[in-house]
Protein backbone atom coordinates (compact mmCIF):
# COMPACT_ATOMS: atom_id res chain seq x y z
CA UNK A 1 0.00 0.00 0.00
CA UNK A 2 2.95 2.38 0.84
CA UNK A 3 4.56 1.48 -2.46
CA UNK A 4 1.33 2.53 -4.35
CA UNK A 5 0.98 5.44 -2.23
CA UNK A 6 4.51 6.64 -3.46
CA UNK A 7 4.35 6.26 -6.81
CA UNK A 8 1.20 7.61 -6.94
CA UNK A 9 2.54 11.04 -4.93
CA UNK A 10 5.60 10.55 -8.15
CA UNK A 11 2.80 10.93 -10.59
CA UNK A 12 1.29 13.66 -9.44
CA UNK A 13 4.06 15.42 -8.57
CA UNK A 14 5.57 14.77 -12.63
CA UNK A 15 1.94 15.91 -13.79
CA UNK A 16 2.47 18.99 -11.63
CA UNK A 17 6.11 19.50 -12.94
CA UNK A 18 4.22 18.97 -16.38
CA UNK A 19 1.95 21.43 -16.32
CA UNK A 20 3.90 24.21 -14.85
CA UNK A 21 6.54 23.76 -17.93
CA UNK A 22 3.65 23.78 -20.45
CA UNK A 23 1.82 27.20 -18.98
CA UNK A 24 5.59 28.56 -19.06
CA UNK A 25 5.99 27.15 -22.69
CA UNK A 26 2.59 29.29 -23.80
CA UNK A 27 3.27 32.06 -21.43
CA UNK A 28 7.07 32.42 -23.40
CA UNK A 29 5.42 31.83 -26.68
CA UNK A 30 2.78 34.49 -26.53
CA UNK A 31 5.07 36.88 -25.14
CA UNK A 32 7.45 36.24 -28.12
CA UNK A 33 4.81 37.13 -30.10
CA UNK A 34 4.06 40.37 -28.28
CA UNK A 35 7.28 41.52 -29.15
CA UNK A 36 7.45 40.37 -32.98
CA UNK A 37 4.23 42.00 -33.70
CA UNK A 38 3.77 46.04 -34.20
CA UNK A 39 2.26 48.05 -31.37
CA UNK A 40 -0.64 48.17 -33.14
CA UNK A 41 -1.94 45.21 -33.24
CA UNK A 42 -2.96 42.78 -30.19
CA UNK A 43 -2.31 38.94 -30.10
CA UNK A 44 -4.81 36.92 -29.80
CA UNK A 45 -5.77 33.64 -28.85
CA UNK A 46 -7.28 32.46 -32.55
CA UNK A 47 -9.49 34.08 -35.24
CA UNK A 48 -13.17 32.84 -36.29
CA UNK A 49 -14.39 32.38 -39.31
CA UNK A 50 -18.21 32.08 -39.06
CA UNK A 51 -19.06 33.36 -42.70
CA UNK A 52 -17.12 33.20 -45.65
CA UNK A 53 -14.05 35.12 -44.72
CA UNK A 54 -10.18 33.34 -45.51
CA UNK A 55 -6.79 34.38 -45.89
CA UNK A 56 -4.81 34.59 -49.46
CA UNK A 57 -1.33 33.24 -48.36
CA UNK A 58 -0.14 34.76 -51.67
CA UNK A 59 2.28 31.06 -51.41
CA UNK A 60 1.91 28.43 -54.61
CA UNK A 61 2.23 24.89 -52.92
CA UNK A 62 4.25 22.29 -54.79
CA UNK A 63 5.31 18.97 -53.73
CA UNK A 64 7.63 20.32 -50.99
CA UNK A 65 4.89 21.83 -49.22
CA UNK A 66 4.50 22.00 -45.26
CA UNK A 67 1.44 23.78 -43.41
CA UNK A 68 1.08 23.46 -39.85
CA UNK A 69 -2.77 24.32 -38.31
CA UNK A 70 -4.35 24.29 -34.98
CA UNK A 71 -7.98 24.53 -35.25
CA UNK A 72 -11.28 23.92 -33.64
CA UNK A 73 -14.55 22.85 -35.29
CA UNK A 74 -17.60 24.46 -34.84
CA UNK A 75 -20.99 22.89 -36.31
CA UNK A 76 -21.89 22.63 -39.66
CA UNK A 77 -25.57 24.46 -40.75
CA UNK A 78 -25.90 21.76 -43.47
CA UNK A 79 -25.65 18.13 -43.94
CA UNK A 80 -23.75 18.63 -46.81
CA UNK A 81 -20.85 21.28 -46.27
CA UNK A 82 -17.47 21.47 -47.42
CA UNK A 83 -15.00 22.71 -45.16
CA UNK A 84 -11.65 23.82 -46.31
CA UNK A 85 -9.25 24.79 -44.11
CA UNK A 86 -6.29 25.12 -46.32
CA UNK A 87 -5.25 24.63 -49.81
CA UNK A 88 -6.47 25.32 -53.75
CA UNK A 89 -7.47 22.59 -55.96
CA UNK A 90 -6.43 24.24 -59.54
CA UNK A 91 -7.44 22.29 -62.00
CA UNK A 92 -10.82 21.90 -64.00
CA UNK A 93 -12.44 18.31 -63.70
CA UNK A 94 -9.52 17.03 -62.25
CA UNK A 95 -7.40 16.20 -59.10
CA UNK A 96 -4.09 17.24 -60.47
CA UNK A 97 -1.95 19.84 -58.78
CA UNK A 98 -3.97 19.89 -55.61
CA UNK A 99 -2.97 20.26 -52.54
CA UNK A 100 -5.87 20.55 -49.38
CA UNK A 101 -7.03 19.70 -46.27
CA UNK A 102 -10.38 19.55 -45.71
CA UNK A 103 -11.52 18.42 -42.27
CA UNK A 104 -15.33 17.34 -41.61
CA UNK A 105 -16.90 17.91 -45.15
CA UNK A 106 -19.65 16.44 -43.73
CA UNK A 107 -22.07 17.06 -40.65
CA UNK A 108 -22.97 13.12 -40.82
CA UNK A 109 -19.66 11.46 -41.39
CA UNK A 110 -17.16 13.89 -39.78
CA UNK A 111 -14.24 12.56 -42.44
CA UNK A 112 -10.76 14.70 -43.67
CA UNK A 113 -10.33 15.06 -47.55
CA UNK A 114 -7.09 15.56 -48.69
CA UNK A 115 -5.23 15.87 -52.04
CA UNK A 116 -1.87 15.84 -53.25
CA UNK A 117 -0.97 16.01 -56.64
CA UNK A 118 -3.43 13.96 -58.24
CA UNK A 119 -4.69 11.64 -55.54
CA UNK A 120 -7.40 12.14 -53.47
CA UNK A 121 -8.32 10.43 -49.79
CA UNK A 122 -11.98 10.44 -48.06
CA UNK A 123 -11.06 8.96 -44.79
CA UNK A 124 -13.29 8.52 -41.55
CA UNK A 125 -11.45 9.28 -38.32
CA UNK A 126 -14.31 10.92 -36.26
CA UNK A 127 -13.37 14.36 -35.53
CA UNK A 128 -15.79 16.07 -33.13
CA UNK A 129 -16.69 19.79 -32.69
CA UNK A 130 -15.53 22.12 -29.74
CA UNK A 131 -12.30 19.99 -29.88
CA UNK A 132 -8.54 21.51 -30.76
CA UNK A 133 -6.60 19.70 -33.68
CA UNK A 134 -3.48 20.17 -35.36
CA UNK A 135 -3.25 19.11 -38.99
CA UNK A 136 0.11 18.88 -40.59
CA UNK A 137 0.03 18.35 -44.05
CA UNK A 138 4.15 18.01 -44.58
CA UNK A 139 5.08 17.61 -48.34
CA UNK A 140 3.56 13.73 -49.31
CA UNK A 141 2.53 13.37 -45.43
CA UNK A 142 -0.75 14.22 -43.75
CA UNK A 143 -1.17 13.75 -39.77
CA UNK A 144 -3.42 14.68 -37.69
CA UNK A 145 -2.50 14.85 -33.76
CA UNK A 146 0.94 13.57 -34.97
CA UNK A 147 -1.01 10.57 -36.28
CA UNK A 148 -0.23 9.25 -39.59
CA UNK A 149 -3.27 9.51 -42.08
CA UNK A 150 -1.49 9.10 -45.43
CA UNK A 151 1.12 8.87 -47.04
CA UNK A 152 1.00 9.80 -50.91
CA UNK A 153 3.40 8.90 -53.78
CA UNK A 154 5.53 11.55 -53.79
CA UNK A 155 5.50 13.40 -57.53
CA UNK A 156 7.07 17.11 -58.43
CA UNK A 157 4.38 19.32 -59.49
CA UNK A 158 3.21 23.09 -58.83
CA UNK A 159 -0.45 24.55 -58.28
CA UNK A 160 0.17 27.06 -59.92
CA UNK A 161 -1.94 29.48 -58.08
CA UNK A 162 -1.97 30.78 -54.53
CA UNK A 163 -2.67 28.25 -51.19
CA UNK A 164 -5.70 29.97 -48.91
CA UNK A 165 -6.07 29.32 -45.07
CA UNK A 166 -9.66 29.12 -43.65
CA UNK A 167 -10.96 27.90 -47.34
CA UNK A 168 -9.43 27.08 -50.76
CA UNK A 169 -10.06 27.95 -54.19
CA UNK A 170 -11.54 25.29 -56.31
CA UNK A 171 -11.24 24.85 -60.33
CA UNK A 172 -12.98 21.47 -60.41
CA UNK A 173 -16.13 22.53 -61.23
CA UNK A 174 -15.92 25.50 -62.59
CA UNK A 175 -13.17 26.31 -64.71
CA UNK A 176 -13.14 30.49 -63.13
CA UNK A 177 -12.97 29.16 -59.57
CA UNK A 178 -14.89 28.96 -56.63
CA UNK A 179 -14.08 29.48 -52.98
CA UNK A 180 -15.65 27.56 -50.53
CA UNK A 181 -14.64 28.17 -47.39
CA UNK A 182 -13.63 26.58 -44.03
CA UNK A 183 -17.76 27.28 -42.08
CA UNK A 184 -17.76 27.79 -38.39
CA UNK A 185 -13.98 27.39 -37.94
CA UNK A 186 -11.16 28.60 -35.47
CA UNK A 187 -7.42 29.18 -36.21
CA UNK A 188 -4.95 29.51 -33.28
CA UNK A 189 -1.59 29.52 -35.92
CA UNK A 190 -0.75 28.51 -39.11
CA UNK A 191 2.67 27.72 -40.50
CA UNK A 192 3.75 27.66 -44.36
CA UNK A 193 6.63 25.97 -45.37
CA UNK A 194 8.66 25.64 -48.64
CA UNK A 195 11.20 22.43 -48.55
CA UNK A 196 12.01 23.04 -44.96
CA UNK A 197 12.36 26.93 -44.76
CA UNK A 198 9.27 29.00 -42.80
CA UNK A 199 7.74 31.16 -45.29
CA UNK A 200 4.45 31.93 -43.73
CA UNK A 201 3.96 32.43 -39.64
CA UNK A 202 0.22 33.64 -39.07
CA UNK A 203 -0.44 34.66 -35.72
CA UNK A 204 -4.01 35.73 -34.54
CA UNK A 205 -4.42 39.49 -33.73
CA UNK A 206 -6.84 42.19 -33.57
CA UNK A 207 -6.15 45.94 -34.99
CA UNK A 208 -6.29 48.21 -32.40
CA UNK A 209 -7.86 51.18 -35.04
CA UNK A 210 -10.53 49.74 -36.50
CA UNK A 211 -11.08 45.84 -33.82
CA UNK A 212 -10.96 44.35 -37.00
CA UNK A 213 -9.55 40.17 -36.47
CA UNK A 214 -6.92 38.85 -39.08
CA UNK A 215 -3.76 36.81 -39.29
CA UNK A 216 -0.53 38.96 -38.58
CA UNK A 217 2.74 37.13 -40.75
CA UNK A 218 5.69 37.19 -38.39
CA UNK A 219 8.24 36.44 -41.60
CA UNK A 220 6.51 39.05 -43.79
CA UNK A 221 5.48 41.31 -41.17
CA UNK A 222 2.15 41.74 -42.89
CA UNK A 223 -1.47 42.21 -41.31
CA UNK A 224 -4.23 39.56 -43.49
CA UNK A 225 -7.89 40.03 -43.59
CA UNK A 226 -9.85 38.25 -45.72
CA UNK A 227 -10.14 39.69 -49.16
CA UNK A 228 -13.51 39.73 -49.57
CA UNK A 229 -14.31 42.36 -46.92
CA UNK A 230 -15.61 39.74 -44.70
CA UNK A 231 -15.10 39.92 -41.32
CA UNK A 232 -12.82 37.69 -38.63
CA UNK A 233 -14.18 37.30 -35.52
CA UNK A 234 -11.50 36.95 -32.57
CA UNK A 235 -10.83 36.11 -28.58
Amino acid sequence: MANYQHITKVMRLFVSLFDRKEGGMRRRMCMNNKRLVPKEYEVCEYIENTSTAYIDSGFIPNQDTRVIVKYRLREYRFVNEMGWLFGIRPTYNSYNKSFYFSPSSSKNTKQIVFSYSESYVNQEVGLSVGVDYVADFNKNKAYLNGTLLKTFNNKKFSAGKNLYVLGAKDFYYNPDGNILTFRYGVVYYCQIYDNGVLVRDYIPVRRKSDGKYGLFDKVNKTFNISPNGVDFSGK
